[in-house]
């Protein structure tokens, strides 16, 4: 994989757990 897959991997991943974070922290209601 390149460098840049996996920058944009990389980022995909760090948001993801930013969501489940808010998720976690009651500020999203699913």
């Amino acid at each position: 994989m390149t460098s840049k897959y996996n920058n944009y991997y990389d980022n995909g991943i760090c948001q993801l757990h930013n969501l489940l974070d808010r998720i976690a922290s009651g500020k999203y209601i699913l």
